[in-house]
């Protein structure tokens, strides 16, 4: 048997929302109960600030959804300026572009999560804001882009389906991300990304509103 404890010396014990503390073990009954209460006791201390924060600003169930919603609300203020710019001259490929950066820059906030909570929330609503700017500017493109006036509705009717699609493949695509990952923070590779993807594509929009 001493060979048998000789080979079970360490002992992993992991704690939820905890990374693993590898301790010594040299006696392995008589020590688990006590390195378990000092893996609790060290998960504990780390998980204190988080859970001062969230005490601290009372979030609950209805203060979450009520988040939720003023990021959606700035997500229509952004569509609806979209529009109000348009009218004062600004080009959809400019717009587009504004947009994907607000989002790619914001993601690196509220992803974040050792931030503070009310700068997460304040770069959320920034991002809804700033990527309703987009939607609408694609839609405003479609006579610069269709080779003729009879073709804007196939097209119209094809930006919605790719929206949809977007919408389908897009948020399951980045949970699994972050799943697989363990951390929100990977989800900030993806909305990098995508933003770059954008902005991308706002740039080439250039090119058929100069014709």
């Amino acid at each position: 048997m001493p060979y048998a404890r000789r080979d079970m010396s360490r002992l992993m014990l992991t704690s939820a929302g905890c990374k693993s503390h590898t301790l010594p073990v040299h006696n392995f009954g008589a020590s688990c109960e006590f390195q378990r209460r000092t893996s609790d006791q060290i998960c504990s201390t780390r998980a204190e600030p988080f859970r001062d924060r969230y005490r601290r600003l009372a979030f609950g169930t209805a203060a979450a959804a009520s988040v939720a919603t003023v990021a959606v609300m700035a997500n229509a203020i952004g569509n609806a300026l979209s529009g109000v710019l348009h009218n004062r001259g600004y080009r959809s490929s400019t717009l587009i572009m504004i947009g994907a950066s607000g989002i790619t820059v914001t993601s690196f906030a509220f992803f974040f999560v050792t931030l503070p909570v009310e700068i997460r929330i304040i770069a959320a609503i920034v991002f809804g804001a700033t990527g309703g700017l987009i939607p609408s500017s694609l839609f405003a493109s479609m006579p610069a882009v269709a080779p003729d006036g009879t073709n804007i509705s196939a097209l119209s009717g094809m930006l919605t389906q790719g929206s949809a699609m977007g919408l389908l493949v897009g948020p399951p695509a980045v949970a699994a991300c972050v799943s697989w990952f363990g951390s929100w923070h990977a989800a900030i590779p993806c909305m990098v990304i995508l933003g770059g993807l954008c902005i991308l594509g706002g740039h080439a929009l250039q090119r058929f509103e100069d014709r």
